[in-house]
């Protein structure tokens, strides 16, 4: 995928206390952004997904199910995020959210800061489905629960025009 011409869905987590109180959260998380990845300006194409909450559970993260939902649709093809913590609150909801990602029709590239980038190569982002194949295989009906959840907050989010 040609990441210069793509739709990027930036996801950032962030609780209010980590946001200065003169500062507006979204403007500010744009802001840390920008300064922390400069050398990604590559991509015109930008879409921030802020939640600004102290939960880790991405059905109680409305800008995580919006992410979700708009890489379903096909109006996102990179999902960028800083790191796993604020992506998912444990290694398993980890799994199931590439997993989620990476089987939709619309193939998705996910970079996940120093942690995680399906872009690197063909093999590297086959043995990424490998592993996350293998991992949610296991027990794949807790991940189906897990999706069944997930599903049902997305069909509940206000679906007023996105962002």
């Amino acid at each position: 995928m040609h990441t210069t011409n793509c739709n990027v869905g930036i996801y950032m987590r962030r609780s209010l206390d980590e946001i200065p109180t003169d500062q507006d959260p979204d403007s500010y998380c744009r802001w840390l952004y920008g300064k922390k990845y400069r050398t990604n300006n590559s991509t015109h194409n930008r879409h921030f997904y802020i939640d600004i909450c102290d939960r880790a559970e991405i059905i109680k993260c409305p800008k995580m199910l919006m992410l979700m939902r708009d890489c379903s649709t096909g109006k996102i093809d990179l999902v960028f995020a800083e790191s796993v913590m604020r992506v998912a609150p444990n290694m398993m909801t980890m799994f199931y959210w590439l997993y989620f990602l990476l089987h939709l029709d619309h193939e998705i590239e996910i970079e996940i800061d120093g942690a995680l980038n399906t872009r690197a190569s063909t093999e590297h982002r086959q043995g990424i489905i490998r592993a996350v194949n293998s991992t949610v295989h296991s027990d794949y009906l807790k991940y189906g629960k897990w999706e069944k959840g997930v599903l049902s907050a997305i069909r509940a989010l206000d679906l007023h025009p996105a962002i």
